[in-house]
């Protein structure tokens, strides 16, 4: 009878593939909510007027209002897309004064995600006394979360899962000269990851765990447990609207397999010939790969894939009381991917403080 960690743990890894990729394609603009006139589809180019807080006067003739909001897991929804959207709505129904009312900004876990306002629409006849002042122009805020380009120096924070092709029988075949059974290794691990990025240099701690679970039976219980440490270097050839890193690195396998015999189904000749058991299996691999974050406006999307390559062929296998020995038997093979969804701090303080 198998324990249920096994499913629970597989339909975890599903549930946080479907929230990856729910977050990757959930992404559209501002929501827009418009008073007073219908939006004609049209988005003409025309000489459009932006005034913050202006006082109507009997020569302002109003023909609409908008509000501007953004939605969950939003991107594209920064100041400058708010100007470029008003002008749009502007010239669609022949207005060339917009005067913006309310603001808000982005702040890092406090505010929402993206900058929000609500202006109204005129139209002025006679616009020749009018000079270019004064004109709307966006003030200097902190944006933490405001990805129009990466900063040179952050940090990036992300939950995800990785994939790693290798021996899903390693055990079972170490195990089967023992005459003894046990559970498939899963490939995919729940993966902890944080990034450091300066300019061009990043470096990257990563801890990945699964439990494959428990395999029971009137004789004995099978328990299994994978993990996975990581060291990354790499270049950034790439860090503007997002971060693309070439990189080398280190990973470490340990790999935990115990078997509990249950003594009253034993007799003392059959227990002396299977006492308990604890393999650990430890496997040391270099790989070469490439790293990639991308901003959704508060939160980054990371990925990852490469080559492994082991520094030794057959993993180091330690064995309590039975001194069973690896037997030539491969465990780690030579691709991995991982995903993940998370956050990033900026650290540098010309991207953190800035005017468009």
């Amino acid at each position: 009878m198998k324990n249920n960690n096994r499913k629970l743990f597989k339909t975890g890894i599903y549930i946080l593939g479907l929230i990856l990729i729910s977050v990757a394609f959930n992404s559209c603009g501002f929501k827009v909510s418009r008073k007073g006139y219908k939006n004609t589809g049209i988005k003409s180019n025309c000489d459009v007027k932006i005034y913050k807080n202006l006082n109507p006067s009997q020569n302002l003739q109003k023909v609409g209002s908008i509000t501007l909001n953004d939605d969950l897991f939003d991107f594209n929804c920064s100041e400058d897309d708010a100007v470029v959207l008003l002008k749009q709505e502007a010239c669609s129904i022949g207005a060339n004064i917009i005067n913006i009312t309310r603001e808000n900004y982005p702040t890092f876990f406090v505010d929402k995600n993206c900058y929000r306002c609500d202006a109204e629409f005129f139209i002025l006849r006679d616009t020749s006394y009018l000079t270019n002042t004064p004109e709307y122009f966006p003030q200097k805020k902190i944006y933490f979360t405001d990805f129009g380009r990466m900063p040179n120096e952050y940090i990036n924070f992300y939950i995800g899962v990785d994939y790693i092709s290798l021996n899903k029988n390693y055990w079972r075949d170490i195990l089967s000269k023992s005459e003894l059974s046990s559970v498939e290794i899963l490939p995919a691990l729940c993966s902890i990851n944080l990034a450091y990025i300066y300019k061009s240099l990043f470096f990257g701690l990563s801890w990945a765990i699964n439990n494959t679970g428990t395999d029971s039976n009137h004789l004995y219980n099978s328990d299994l447990i994978f993990n996975r440490f990581g060291i990354d270097f790499g270049y950034n050839i790439f860090n503007s609207n997002l971060t693309v890193s070439p990189l080398i690195g280190l990973r470490y396998f340990y790999l935990k397999h115990t078997i509990s015999f249950k003594d009253e189904y034993l007799s003392v000749d059959e227990w002396l010939k299977h006492p308990d058991l604890s393999l650990r299996a430890n496997q040391l691999a270099g790989i070469v790969g490439l790293n990639i974050i991308y901003p959704i406006h508060g939160i980054t999307i990371s990925g990852n894939f490469g080559y492994n390559f082991n520094f030794h062929k057959y993993p180091y296998l330690n064995s309590t009381n039975n001194g069973i020995n690896n037997g030539g038997v491969k465990l780690i093979y030579n691709y991995f991917i991982g995903l993940g969804v998370g956050f990033a701090v900026p650290l540098d303080e010309n991207y953190r403080r800035y005017s468009y």
